[in-house]
């Protein structure tokens, strides 16, 4: 059983490595969508073998790319994803604040373009969290920060991820 998950985790990290080799050289909308299936390929492997870090940041990563794609939909169900493995990783309370501290860091050199992305890291891990107020805090503040740096797709996907969480917790609750 150890040797599949071993075989699992070694064929995670080789499509981690082709998406991230595919990604760097890639421009076009078709090969931004294979890179990301190579991401979500590599996030599904690591999942299987009990790299939830590992695999949700493979699964944003496939996000960022739909999203400049133009899949904005697709994106958002993938940062759910990637949001479930980071709650499957437990990621720690001391790594949220430690985050949170960089993207005030960022602000106050008014460095919006670093920042933005730090707090949307911030709204999924408080989503892993199952924090749905603080996680739509963070969300919002990304989006802030997209606006002031022309980012209108990541913006609009950051506001899709927001309805999606207050349309479902405000559902189940």
């Amino acid at each position: 059983d150890s040797d599949l998950g071993n075989v699992e985790l070694g064929r995670a990290e080789q499509n981690f490595a082709r998406a991230e080799k595919k990604a760097a050289r890639t421009s076009s909308s078709d090969k931004k969508l294979r890179a990301s299936a190579l991401y979500e390929d590599a996030a599904v492997g690591f999942r299987k073998s009990g790299e939830y870090k590992k695999a949700a940041d493979s699964f944003n990563k496939s996000a960022e790319l739909r999203e400049s794609a133009g899949q904005s939909l697709e994106a958002s169900n993938t940062h759910k994803q990637a949001a479930q493995c980071y709650r499957a990783a437990k990621m720690s309370d001391e790594e949220v604040v430690s985050l949170t501290a960089q993207a005030k860091a960022k602000e106050a050199s008014k460095m919006w373009s670093a920042a933005g992305p730090l707090w949307k890291q911030i709204g999924q891990l408080e989503e892993g969290h199952l924090d749905w107020v603080a996680a739509v805090d963070a969300y919002a503040t990304a989006v802030q920060h997209c606006g002031m740096c022309g980012l209108k797709t990541e913006g609009h996907e950051l506001t899709l991820r927001m309805a999606a969480i207050r349309w479902e917790h405000t559902r189940t609750h």
